[in-house]
């Protein structure tokens, strides 16, 4: 491996372990019209590299269930 791959993967896996990791929205279930129109989000299913996350937002509507979300690493995959 070169250096500049490894600073490289050394910074991901920093930036990973200290920042958040992306997860993409693959369920919501949510309160609307016959139509489908969603007006406010009852929970949202994430599914991202460490696994999956529930997330239940309030019911103010300002927060809602984006496509992806960024949460913190989950260690428990790494502990098996």
């Amino acid at each position: 491996m070169k250096t500049w791959q490894a600073i490289t993967l050394f910074a991901l896996v920093v930036g990973a372990a200290t920042l958040r990791t992306p997860s993409l929205r693959m369920g919501a279930l949510c309160r609307g019209d016959l139509q489908g129109r969603c007006y406010y989000y009852l929970q949202c299913d994430y599914y991202g590299i460490d696994g999956s996350h529930r997330f239940v937002p309030d019911l103010n509507p300002d927060e809602d269930c984006p496509v992806v979300k960024f949460f913190p690493l989950n260690w428990a995959w790494a502990r098996r």
